[in-house]
């Protein structure tokens, strides 16, 4: 990134070979882009439940974020260079059974950064609760279900041994 003094934004050029038909290089094509701009398009492109997003390079620096530099949290921005070091993408929970905020980061493949762009949980996880929460229900409805069936069919079988029972103490009798 560098600063566009004519624009007073940091910019990154992205330049790309424009090939003849044979392969050999015909002219190079240069695209500015704000860092800002970039950030805009995570959110309008599949990040729509984000709330932050920032772009980090390599050492965990931000190089542009959505929020304002005192509340970016530091400590998430630890997390994710750990898990980095692990893994190129990947989501982090916050600490707790309930976590506050989920946190996904992607290392891009066209640049030497990571996109990083948190969430709270409860607009993450949402599907995931009323999946579980539907998910139990119909499971004890299921269970419900099987013991009534398991009542019916013991009843008449019972029934049915009563009756026996019966007759055999008529013919007992005489």
């Amino acid at each position: 990134p560098v600063y566009d003094v004519q624009t007073g934004r940091e910019t990154v050029v992205l330049v790309s070979d424009l090939l003849a038909r044979g392969g050999a290089k015909a002219g190079e094509l240069d695209v500015t882009v704000g860092l800002g701009h970039l950030i805009e398009n995570a959110f309008s492109h599949g990040c729509q439940e984000a709330e932050t997003a920032c772009l980090i390079d390599d050492r965990g620096q931000a190089l542009t974020c959505n929020i304002v530099e005192g509340k970016r949290n530091e400590e998430a921005f630890r997390a994710v260079r750990e898990a980095m070091s692990r893994q190129p993408w990947g989501a982090l929970l916050g600490p707790g059974q309930s976590p506050d905020e989920v946190i996904g980061y992607c290392r891009l493949a066209e640049a030497p950064w990571t996109l990083v762009v948190t969430a709270r949980a409860e607009r993450i996880l949402a599907p995931i609760y009323r999946f579980r929460t539907i998910f139990i229900i119909v499971g004890l409805a299921f269970i419900v279900l099987v013991v009534l069936l398991i009542r019916m069919v013991a009843g008449s079988t019972v029934a049915s041994i009563v009756k026996v029972s019966q007759a055999a103490e008529r013919v007992a009798a005489g």
